[in-house]
């Protein structure tokens, strides 16, 4: 894995419990504010964030996904990875 530029937006899928789960043990860590939690579930979720990449709402609701400061992106473990990293 390459360098990771935070801070690191995090989509996750919260009618997941597996998912909601990780995403809780990620939010209790100091991360001193490098990690940003979109939950891509919520009837509010701006599908326009994902204007011009070949990324959908359907994608990041059936795999956790993660884009950093300079834009990119980070799938299943390799986002989680990224995430676990950030109070580093």
């Amino acid at each position: 894995m390459g360098p990771i530029w935070y801070p690191l937006t995090v989509f996750y899928n919260a009618s997941s419990p597996a998912c909601a789960r990780e995403v809780d043990a990620l939010k209790r860590l100091e991360h001193r504010g490098r990690l940003v939690f979109v939950d891509c579930s919520a009837p509010d979720f701006d599908e326009g964030m994902l204007a011009g990449i070949a990324i959908r709402r359907a994608d990041l609701l059936a795999r956790i996904h993660a884009r950093d400061a300079h834009g990119s992106w980070h799938t299943g473990i390799g986002a989680l990875e990224a995430a676990y990293r950030a109070p580093y």
